[in-house]
């Protein structure tokens, strides 16, 4: 049980006892006191512990009240003496050890190891550095506003030849949003009573819309690339709403019996470091095969029209280049891969797209397309050919909510709204011109009685109004 406040003492390493004449140290160095405290995982009551020093006998005095109350709830939270630092240093440990592992195919869940080494630098450059040393418990909103201002003066240079740039918006809440992330598995522990990033200001972040590359721009691109030794696989790029790293992860036994689909079961991650592959027994250089993004990534794609045709194309010249190769074949049973079966590198996959596209720009912008508007106009062109949510979610493989089909991948053409607005047009022209004065009237106008020598008030077109008004006005009018 918390001791009385008699046992209270004086924080004075010099004097910490009352003197012969029973008065306290006149050191202005505070007040504390000394009460057992319950371990928050366990429960059982811990040896007495001095708490941190107070200005004033009455803080002190409040802060053990609470404490106490926050006992008897049930709600008491221990830091257990961890700094900021030393607890996102353990929650970071804890994430490594649960991520997943490419050398170990019975960890096939969790987050990616390059997920968590982005967590790991953006942590240690940008929060650590300013509130590390804050004690967990003590952590309060302005501690979230001082990391927040610091990111927001913070500069880098991408290259010595380019000038220091700031950190877009979108980056500093992403920050944010890790040490949110981070504070919620402390709250979770017990360690602190809230997480203090919901009450300290929300950084504001103006994103860019969802780019739609249109109809035109792909057509353009599929001429440019007829004829490709991978043209099928730019066919998938444009027709489904998928990742790059799930094209380049896919399989042929991955293909149902029938032709008719694809199953999303793995994806080609890049990730500096040499990986072991599960496909050929060597090792591979920035690259491995992992699980998709998300469980929402496992998911059917279907064959459509001529796809299967282009498909079974491309399998028959990679029967050639097969049998061209002969035993230097690195067979990885890929469906898209390097002519001697080698996994293809996804940035180059996207440096060969930027360079067929370097002269498109894509209207209404000053950018040229990306894979990722590709799979934009993809999911938008689903929701214009009346697919539900759910069915464009689950084909783009995301969340059944929408919200990031939403947010970042759909875009609601104008030209969508033209066949409503021509019809509310024609609505108008038609009933323009047809109704009475008595018809537009309204319900206080009709109930309100005129004189019976007042005569009405007709207003000619083709006459000036003022003039018309000035008549008018010389009319008897009702008191």
């Amino acid at each position: 049980m918390p001791r009385a406040w008699s046992e209270a003492k004086k924080d004075c390493s010099r004097h910490p006892k009352k003197d012969k004449r029973g008065r306290w140290c006149s050191c202005p160095v505070g007040w504390r006191y000394r009460m057992g405290l319950p371990d928050p995982a366990t429960g059982l009551l811990g040896k007495p512990q001095w708490s941190e020093t107070f200005p004033t006998r009455e803080l002190a005095d409040q802060d053990q009240r609470d404490k106490r109350t926050a006992i008897s709830d049930g709600t008491y939270a221990h830091d257990r003496g961890l700094t900021l630092a030393q607890f996102l240093e353990q929650w970071i440990a804890g994430l490594r050890a649960t991520a997943f592992d490419p050398g170990d195919p019975e960890r096939v869940e969790g987050l990616r190891p390059n997920t968590v080494n982005g967590y790991e630098n953006q942590l240690a450059i940008h929060v650590i550095p300013y509130i590390g040393h804050v004690r967990l418990g003590q952590l309060r909103p302005h501690h979230i506003q001082q990391v927040a201002k610091a990111l927001s003066t913070y500069t880098y240079q991408s290259s010595p030849a380019k000038p220091p740039k700031r950190l877009a918006a979108v980056t500093r809440k992403t920050i944010i949003g890790i040490l949110h992330t981070a504070l919620g598995h402390a709250v979770d522990g017990n360690l602190i009573t809230q997480n203090w990033v919901d009450r300290s200001k929300p950084i504001q972040v103006v994103t860019r819309p969802p780019v739609d590359v249109g109809r035109e721009i792909s057509g353009t691109f599929l001429e440019r690339i007829a004829g490709d030794r991978l043209e099928a696989m730019w066919w998938s790029y444009v027709l489904w709403p998928t990742r790059r790293s799930e094209i380049l992860g896919l399989r042929w036994d991955d293909r149902d019996p029938s032709g008719q689909q694809f199953s999303v079961r793995r994806a080609l991650v890049r990730e500096p470091g040499s990986w072991a592959c599960p496909f050929c027994g060597s090792a591979h250089q920035g690259i491995y095969f992992g699980p998709p993004k998300s469980q929402a990534g496992r998911r059917i794609l279907p064959i459509i029209g001529s796809m299967g045709a282009r498909l079974d194309a491309h399998h028959a010249q990679q029967s050639l280049e097969r049998d061209r190769y002969g035993p230097d074949y690195a067979d990885h049973g890929l469906v898209f891969c390097q002519v001697d079966g080698r996994p293809l590198q996804p940035g180059n996959i996207s440096r060969t797209f930027s360079r067929i596209m370097q002269d498109v720009i894509v209207p209404g912008t000053s950018r040229t397309a990306t894979l990722k508007h590709l799979r934009s106009s993809a999911v938008t062109a689903l929701h214009e050919a009346g697919s539900d949510l759910e069915v464009i979610t689950a084909v783009a493989g995301h969340t059944p909510d929408g919200a990031v089909t939403k947010k970042h991948y759909l875009t609601v053409r104008a030209e969508r709204a033209r066949p409503v607005l021509e019809a509310i047009a024609a609505q108008l022209e038609t009933g323009r011109g047809t109704k009475t004065t008595a018809d537009v009237r309204s319900d206080r106008q009709s109930d309100q009685r005129r004189p019976e020598n007042a005569p009405d008030l007709v207003l000619d077109l083709e006459a000036p109004v003022a003039e018309q008004l000035s008549d008018a006005s010389t009319h008897p009018s009702r008191d």
